[in-house]
């Protein structure tokens, strides 16, 4: 699912969700963007009762990266209730920021 800047608070900061927002731009590159989607709805499809899995496109909706401090993607933040409880950029491989999210391990 797509937010933007002014759907980000309501999808953020439902208390009842843990959400996984992915900040992405169209200028990183078809291969990347093709990648990281698929593991992405890869995500939403198989763990949709534990985390909701949403993109952010930066160079359309440049308000919520300026509060949170996004300044390169892709960069993927976790919340729960607005409040964050991790991010890893696009040197930790999103596929193993899922396996860490889905099998309970630590966020960093």
């Amino acid at each position: 699912m797509d937010l933007t800047d002014a759907s980000f608070g309501e999808a953020v900061f439902a208390p009842q969700h843990t959400v996984l927002v992915e900040f992405w731009a169209p200028s990183q590159g078809r291969a990347s963007i093709q990648e990281r989607l698929a593991v992405l709805e890869q995500l939403a499809a198989l763990h949709a009762d534990k985390i909701r899995v949403l993109r952010l496109d930066v160079e359309q909706n440049p308000v919520a990266p300026l509060v949170y401090g996004v300044r390169r993607v892709p960069v993927a933040i976790l919340f729960r209730g607005g409040e964050e409880l991790g991010r890893w950029d696009a040197s930790t491989p999103l596929a193993d920021v899922v396996s860490r999210l889905v099998s309970g391990g630590s966020v960093p």
